[in-house]
């Protein structure tokens, strides 16, 4: 079920409000957490955490709904739930849908923004995007998702993103072996993997500034809570950046009128840094090395990577040091 099939904004003349209706409670239900209960229905204990609920079902009724009525809180539970089913890049493709019901001014989501009680629910549905998991009720756990995702599997051991948060807040220290050996294992994925991961991950920020901006433009200030901001996906953004961070996915914020941010990508594709042209570079020795091990190409290419930063003088003792001592003399550096 692609993500990508509910971005163009949705015009359903009969759209109704679903928390009228009970769908959208009915959803909310679906997406709660269930402690464990034996046969007889009594609770076992109060742990949660192995109670997630069926992503599956929860991305399929939140997609049927979302085709009826275009609503900003069942779009909610799609990203959701397509981040448990799909990874980064179907949370990416979630939040592409949230962007275009927002964006969508003609044919408003609920809930609406041009009244006071729908414009403060519109920005608590926004706002529950970014909080922090067990915080405040929250039945999304966004940024659980995002901790949850696996990234390698090392000597039988699968380690997820929340392996990597654990180990960067140790107490004592971070526990710099174990994120090393996290950080090693990813590098030496395909880079087509990689690749679509940083791609996913840059559209994800990019789309979570756009949410922001958007809500600043419909939500007025007399309708936001008391001592409430237009930013309330800020822990989102953080997660998100330092997961990219952590990576070795560039982002680069632009500096105009309209937040934006722009990835570099770790797959073959415009070069536009320095940084891009390096790593190009890498992946062309790295190929070399796999698919032709008797190819001179690996040391010509590495050797280019160490001269990338020196300068003219240090260039020119690196390739032919006799010429040194007379170029100095040439350009009156000798003494």
């Amino acid at each position: 079920m692609e993500g990508t099939s509910l971005v163009l904004p949705l015009r359903n003349p009969v759209a109704r409000d679903l928390s009228e209706s009970g769908e959208l409670l009915d959803l909310e239900m679906m997406s709660k957490l269930s402690p464990p209960v034996n046969p007889d229905g009594k609770r076992i204990s109060d742990d949660f955490d192995d109670c997630e609920p069926d992503w599956v079902k929860v991305e399929k009724r939140s997609h049927e709904l979302l085709k009826i009525s275009p609503d900003l809180r069942v779009a909610a539970y799609y990203l959701a739930a397509v981040l448990r089913t799909q990874g980064l890049v179907g949370f990416a493709q979630g939040l592409d849908v949230f962007v275009s019901l927002m964006a969508n001014v003609e044919n408003q989501a609920y809930p609406k923004f041009d009244a006071a009680d729908s414009a403060v629910e519109r920005w608590y549905t926004i706002g529950a995007l970014g909080t922090q998991y067990k915080k405040d009720g929250d039945l999304l756990r966004i940024v659980e998702g995002l901790r949850a995702i696996n990234l390698v599997k090392v000597d039988g051991i699968t380690y997820s993103y929340r392996d990597v948060v654990t180990a960067r807040t140790k107490s004592g220290g971070a526990d710099v072996a174990t994120l090393e050996k996290i950080k090693k294992a990813w590098g030496q994925l395909p880079n087509q993997l990689r690749g679509e991961t940083g791609n996913a991950l840059s559209n994800a920020i990019y789309r979570t500034i756009e949410i922001e901006r958007l809500m600043k433009e419909q939500v007025a200030e007399e309708y936001l809570p008391s001592g409430a901001g237009h930013a309330p996906l800020q822990s989102l953004l953080k997660e998100l950046r330092e997961m990219a961070e952590f990576l070795g996915e560039t982002v680069v914020e632009k500096k105009n009128k309209t937040p934006a941010v722009e990835a570099i990508s770790a797959v073959p594709g415009e070069i536009r840094t320095r940084e891009d042209a390096i790593r190009m570079l890498r992946m062309v020795s790295e190929f070399y090395k796999k698919t032709e091990p008797s190819s001179p190409v690996p040391y010509l290419v590495d050797r280019t990577i160490k001269l990338v930063d020196q300068n003219f003088l240090a260039l020119l003792n690196d390739l032919a040091p006799d010429a040194v001592e007379k170029f100095q003399v040439l350009a009156g550096l000798g003494k």
